[in-house]
């Protein structure tokens, strides 16, 4: 006997024999030996067209394709924002940095010509290799005890006394490096006149000096965490002439 097939493009299943009471096995475009009874059938299966379960599938994957989208934007926005967050940051840190005092950190290169009175706080630059229209004639590193309410002049080379001078404050030019040793100590660094009064001050752990020939760099105990009432600084002073 000639099957008629189930319909058209009709999926492998079990589907009701046109010829007689039982179940037939349809293997998607031909009928098989394979029979069953319609007693212990399942529910027959729906026909559907192949290209059904692959419209279904081709559905899935552009959902998930729409969800990947959806999820890279997210990612990129987050990227643009933050890139945003970090340019007005860097921006923000370009601003010159200051001191609890107000008074600018150390950091730019020295000025070519003098600065007189000048102290900033923080990590001080290298000295100059040179300088417009000044000679270095001197340069000496030295270990500085501050003590605790009294101001002690910086000594000059070979511990001699600093060479500032009280006339012809213009034919030298003094450029000072320091740092406390002690971690957890803060000085008050000044300059002063040859009175002893100090003309400028500041106070931190590290910092440079610009002064002219009749200024003596100075230091004084400020504080320290840790209940000292003393500390060694380390001092590097370089002296510089005008050019001939």
């Amino acid at each position: 006997m000639a099957f008629h097939p189930p319909g058209p493009q009709a999926a492998p299943g079990w589907y009701p024999d046109p010829g007689a009471p039982v179940m037939r096995w349809w293997d998607g475009q031909n009928w098989t030996s394979h029979t069953q009874p319609l007693q212990n059938q399942a529910p027959v299966p729906e026909w559907q067209p192949v290209g059904a379960a692959r419209s279904r599938t081709g559905t899935r994957v552009g959902i998930i394709g729409a969800v990947v989208v959806l999820v890279i934007a997210a990612l990129v926005a987050v990227s643009i924002f933050a890139l945003n967050d970090d340019s007005e940051t860097t921006a923000s840190d370009d601003r010159p940095p200051v001191a609890d005092n107000g008074l600018p950190l150390a950091g730019d290169p020295w000025a070519q010509s003098q600065q007189v009175d000048l102290i900033e706080i923080g990590d001080p630059p290298e000295f100059p290799a040179s300088l417009d229209q000044w000679s270095l004639t001197q340069s000496w590193d030295v270990t500085q005890r501050a003590f605790e309410n009294q101001e002690t002049p910086i000594p000059g080379p070979d511990f001699s006394t600093f060479p500032a001078t009280m006339n012809g404050c213009d034919n030298q030019r003094f450029l000072v490096r320091w740092r406390v040793l002690n971690p957890n100590a803060t000085v008050v660094a000044s300059l002063a006149d040859a009175n002893g009064t100090a003309v400028n001050n500041a106070t931190g752990s590290s910092g440079r000096m610009d002064s002219d020939g009749c200024l003596t760099p100075q230091f004084e105990f400020a504080e320290s965490s840790d209940a000292s009432n003393l500390t060694d600084i380390a001092v590097s002073v370089q002296r510089w002439s005008p050019a001939p």
